[in-house]
Formats: structure tokens, C-alpha cells, sequence
């Protein structure tokens, strides 16, 4: 018996996490998941909240469940910043890694013209977002 849990791609594929792979069935991609709201001021329609993996985003989720006015990409991988559509957003949340390939693209988002407020600091003594929920938050 086999188990994962998956999120569609933009571009229709999956991403799958099982306990012990990463699996992407199809072309590799990101996930946006749009805000079901419109309760965003129209000055911040162009910020969307970043992600490194889809663990990170269900910890923020579990952690603030009614926060939904922002749309959010998840980006199954650190090396997928290219996809983020420059006209879809000027504006990032950054949550990714607390490590030299989360430091690389947060760079590499800034030298796109993305402004960027990182929240790294927020769970600096965590690798992540889903370590610091695990080890700090659900104590």
C-alpha cells in the first residue's frame, strides 16, 4: 500500500509527497492557490505570499486557518522562482528555507524587480516554516 499527499501544477501536473519522496508526476511547476476573498486593500492586489514547499504553506495555514487575502504559490522547490509571473505580481511575502538556495532566490527574485518582505526571521532558528510549526508552535 502506497500513500501521498498532492498538489496540482499550474501547468497540470502534481506534485506528490509521500514519507519518503518527492515526486513530480508531469511537468514540473508551482501551485497558485487564489484568495477566495477580495478583502485585499486594491494597493496590495499585486502581493502574493511565496513558499519553498507545500509543507510550509499547510503549517501557515494550520497556524492562521482564517487568513485568505492573499493568493499564495507554493513553489515545490526552490529553483522554480522563475515561474512566478512578473505581471501577475510585483509583490512577494517570502517564506521559503532559512538556507544558501533560499538566500539565492530571494536574490534572484529581487534582481527580477519583485519587492520582497522576507519572513525567515519569524522561524530563523528553524530550517522552515513546517519545522518551526512542528518543533515550536504545536508545543
Amino acid at each position: 500500500i502506497y500513500w501521498g499527499v498532492g498538489l496540482p501544477t499550474d501547468n497540470g501536473g502534481f506534485s506528490i509527497r509521500t514519507e519518503n519522496y518527492k515526486i513530480m508526476a508531469g511537468s514540473p511547476g508551482i501551485t497558485t492557490i487564489k484568495s477566495k476573498t477580495n478583502k485585499m486593500p486594491e494597493s496590495r492586489r499585486d502581493s502574493v505570499c511565496v513558499f519553498e514547499g507545500m509543507f510550509d504553506f499547510f503549517a501557515c495555514r494550520a497556524m492562521f486557518p482564517d487568513v485568505e487575502i492573499l493568493d499564495c504559490i507554493i513553489l515545490h522547490g526552490a529553483r522554480n522562482w522563475r515561474k512566478i509571473k512578473r505581471e501577475d505580481y510585483s509583490h512577494i511575502i517570502y517564506f521559503c528555507d532559512n538556507d544558501k538556495e533560499g538566500d539565492k532566490t530571494k536574490e534572484n527574485l529581487i534582481k527580477q524587480g519583485f519587492t520582497l518582505n522576507d519572513k525567515r526571521d519569524w522561524y530563523s532558528n528553524f530550517k522552515d516554516v513546517d519545522e518551526f510549526y512542528n518543533k515550536e508552535y504545536r508545543k
